[in-house]
């Protein structure tokens, strides 16, 4: 009887005999509330490079959430976003569940991180009805300045954000919880707003406050909400000095450098892309985590004359003076 459980949830479903040779255990995963999804879930982490301990570690807990669901008379079909988060808030803390079911907070909210995305592509998950809280005087003049930075300046998604939160905690420690006017605001106070906060900065900190609040300042002054003048209150910190000369390897260090990087699985490459991606395009590692099959036009296999070839295993750079 268990053997045609595990049959009907998962037949000729090699991947989960390999992750789980216990037959017992897929039995007892085929009998859970999620046990129809587990089978797809699995091919998923699979597409997305997961090894296989980290593909185990996912179905535990997924495992877990489906017995919770179970307990608590939550039929699939109604699964919310809402569930999950309840699930992690209240379950999780005060768990007595029997092994091996996981229970440590941070990694079981990645793993149902994955299973939501898992499922809102299969569009079997409910999301709760959007509602957007009531916006305070600051939060209104904040997304008018994000607005700016966004159509006006084109600035990134992380920029906006870093100054957005720069503007609001000056906006409370000047105006608290009174609406932000700008008559009332002077040079003398951006100084020293500028001079408490530098106390616990160090130097790249305290210029990216300056530029920040200065930028911010500069917005008030175009959209007409304060008087032009004030933005050049804002005190200049000393330049830094030059930065020593930064160390490269050599040709021959570098080539074996890439050929130490194994190329066999999807996850591998995926290192191999970043660190050409680090190394000869100069990205950032936040623009390398943000890059998407989208930023690239596979169609005209055009590109930017600043942005280098690839011949063989390195990167080249193919501006004007570099090609034949």
């Amino acid at each position: 009887m268990a053997k045609s459980v595990e049959e009907q949830a998962f037949p000729d479903f090699a991947p989960m005999r390999h992750l789980f040779t216990s037959g017992a255990v897929r039995c007892r995963m085929a009998a859970n509330h999620l046990g129809i999804i587990l089978p797809g879930f699995v091919l998923d982490l699979q597409a997305r490079g997961y090894t296989p301990r980290g593909i185990r570690h996912h179905v535990l807990v997924v495992e877990h959430f489906g017995r919770w669901l179970e307990h608590h008379h939550i039929a699939v079909c109604r699964l919310s976003t809402v569930h999950v988060q309840e699930f992690l808030r209240s379950h999780l803390p005060r768990c007595c569940c029997r092994p091996p079911a996981p229970r440590v907070r941070p990694d079981c909210r990645a793993a149902l991180r994955r299973l939501v995305e898992f499922l809102r592509r299969q569009k079997r998950i409910q999301e709760p009805p959007p509602t957007a809280p009531p916006q305070s005087p600051v939060d209104r003049l904040v997304g008018a300045y994000d607005e700016h930075m966004d159509r006006v300046c084109g600035l990134s998604v992380e920029m906006r954000r870093r100054r957005r939160h720069c503007a609001r905690q000056f906006l409370r420690w000047r105006f608290a919880r009174q609406v932000p006017r700008g008559d009332q605001l002077q040079a003398k106070q951006v100084s020293r707003y500028v001079f408490l906060r530098a106390r616990r900065l160090g130097p790249t900190g305290i210029r990216a406050l300056v530029v920040n609040l200065r930028s911010f300042l500069r917005f008030l002054e175009f959209s007409g909400r304060l008087r032009p003048g004030v933005a050049g209150g804002v005190p200049q910190p000393a330049p830094p000095l030059p930065p020593p000369p930064t160390k490269t390897l050599e040709p021959e260090q570098w080539r074996k450098f890439l050929k130490s990087i194994p190329r066999c699985t999807p996850k591998e490459r995926r290192d191999y892309a970043m660190v050409l991606c680090l190394a000869q395009l100069a990205l950032r590692g936040q623009e390398v985590v943000n890059l998407t099959v989208d930023d690239l036009d596979w169609r005209a296999r055009d590109r930017p004359p600043y942005l280098p070839e690839v011949h063989g295993e390195f990167l080249v750079p193919c501006g004007p003076a570099h090609r034949p």
